[in-house]
């Protein structure tokens, strides 16, 4: 059995894993952690692995720790979406007006006219995007499903 302690971003608590079993003797399996994303900050988060002992008590040397593990937490994206054409002749475009406010850049943009599922949007930044009108005569309800970031983060 080993005690791994572990903590996030060089400060705060410290946690421990219990990995293996009591007596158990050699080498163990390579063992997956699951953290607890709670502690993770947007941006870069180090897991720094502070003690390792084994059955008998006895720590690892600190420069037999493994080497910090990195990862990198991306916003989810947060979007504005609207129109300067609320009312439009037929046959004439509507205007969609995307604000991306947190999320990188380029953006998948999911959507439905009147519930139905279109192509995909794939637009670079901020802006206005023309797109043909739907062909019903009436009112015509666009609807943002969703928007994905080059990180795969979804809003």
């Amino acid at each position: 059995m080993i005690d791994i302690k572990y903590q996030y971003n060089g400060t705060g608590p410290i946690y421990t894993e219990t990995i293996g079993i009591i007596g158990q003797v050699g080498p163990l399996p390579s063992v997956n952690i699951l953290l607890d994303t709670a502690n993770l900050t947007i941006g870069v988060n180090t897991i720094n692995i502070v003690s390792v002992t084994d059955n008998n008590g006895i720590s690892s040397l600190s420069s037999s720790l493994p080497v910090p593990v990195v990862i990198v937490v991306n916003p989810t994206p947060i979007v504005t979406f609207s129109t300067t054409t609320p009312e439009i002749c037929f046959e004439q475009p509507a205007i969609l007006e995307f604000g991306f406010l947190v999320g990188t850049a380029p953006f998948n943009i999911d959507y439905t006219i009147n519930t139905i599922p279109q192509t995909p949007l794939i637009l670079s930044g901020n802006g206005t995007y023309i797109i043909p009108p739907n062909p019903a005569v009436g009112t015509n309800v666009y609807n943002m499903v969703q928007a994905t970031d080059r990180y795969g983060c979804k809003s």
